[in-house]
């Protein structure tokens, strides 16, 4: 017969190993770390269109994973995330300028935009 403290023994042990269990599952599953880094300039699109032409530049040892866009009456702000490459993937050149895309929900109109990484207005051309 089970005395009441091997109960609370075994409680206590399935609960520690399904807790640790969880914080493996989700630390094995979780994606790559990233970093927030400035934004170079940001381009309107041509006409009315509800997109932004975003470029950054970075260490060739980074690469793009995504960019956060959140927007408002008055302002769109941009957060440009990176993630490491592995080291010997590297490239010769120091750092890396790209050019992206971003859609936005409704075109930019007289929004102001935000670098999320800096909190500072971006000019826009």
């Amino acid at each position: 017969m089970l005395t009441r403290s091997k109960v609370w023994l075994v409680a206590t042990a399935v609960a520690v190993i399904g807790l640790a269990a969880g914080l493996g599952v989700r630390w094995l599953t979780r994606g790559p770390a990233t970093t927030t880094t400035p934004i170079a300039s940001v381009a309107t699109a041509s006409g009315n269109s509800p997109e932004l032409e975003v470029s950054l530049t970075y260490s060739s040892c980074d690469a793009l994973d995504h960019i956060d866009v959140t927007e408002d009456a008055r302002t769109v702000t941009l957060t440009a995330h990176l993630r490491s490459r592995a080291p010997d993937s590297c490239g010769t050149v120091p750092t890396t300028t790209t050019s992206t895309p971003v859609p936005l929900k409704a075109p930019l109109d007289r929004r102001t935009v935000v670098d999320g990484a800096t909190g500072s207005t971006i000019r826009t051309g």
